[in-house]
């Protein structure tokens, strides 16, 4: 089964009124985190709580994504923006989406050296 934007609202009731488009978009990043061979049978429940943590910690939708302004110039103009949240443990176990990613990985992960 692929992880799709109706899938994600279905399973978390909470991000019902997220536009789809920003939910595939946080799909796709989920995705490029993650290796299919590696998670196998559980890549789809991985994909699924980080696109849900990655969704709680971008509330405006996707725009949101490059950043808090950090910076601003008015004489010819400048914006500068900080990076974003990094997909760290800290940053991950923000969130109850985030832990339980968290926890699925510790299992997948447990007996192998990385």
């Amino acid at each position: 089964m692929a992880v799709t934007a109706a899938t994600i609202k279905n399973r978390f009731s909470e991000f019902s009124g997220v536009i789809d488009g920003d939910v595939e978009i946080l799909i796709a990043e989920a995705q490029r985190q993650m290796s299919e061979s590696n998670w196998g049978s559980k890549f789809d429940d991985g994909v699924s709580w980080l696109t849900a943590h990655l969704l709680l910690n971008l509330p405006k939708g996707i725009t949101a994504a490059a950043g808090r302004v950090t910076a601003k110039k008015v004489s010819k103009l400048s914006l500068n923006f900080s990076s974003g949240a990094a997909l760290t443990d800290d940053a991950l176990g923000s969130t109850a989406f985030g832990k339980s990613y968290l926890g699925l990985r510790g299992l997948i992960f447990s007996n192998r050296v990385l």
